[in-house]
């Protein structure tokens, strides 16, 4: 039987073959990137940096005034702050070194 990596390499090359963008995500990327999520503080901690990650690359395309409404109705205002203000921390330091 094939394992997760065997089952990820043949979908890339499938997708790769067609020409569609694809994007790993999540507990799947972080343990193909040998970052197993092994306690659920470590996975949330991971879950923060994933979202972090999509947020500094997509900041410009975001619909702030969504995730702030998901945010209020999830109840995950406090994590969403921190999201932005790190993400906002980033994007300026990219910045100011002529890397963003």
């Amino acid at each position: 039987m094939a394992g997760q990596g065997d089952f990820l390499e043949a979908l890339i090359g499938k997708l790769d073959k067609q020409g569609i963008a694809y994007m790993l995500s999540g507990s799947v990327s972080s343990s193909l990137h040998g970052q197993p999520r092994a306690t659920k503080d470590r996975r949330s901690e991971q879950q923060f940096r994933d979202a972090l990650g999509v947020a500094l690359v997509q900041w410009r395309h975001l619909d702030k005034d969504y995730l702030h409404k998901w945010a209020g109705q999830l109840h995950i205002e406090g994590q969403l702050k921190q999201l932005v203000e790190q993400a906002a921390e980033v994007l300026e330091e990219q910045e100011e070194s002529g890397d963003g």
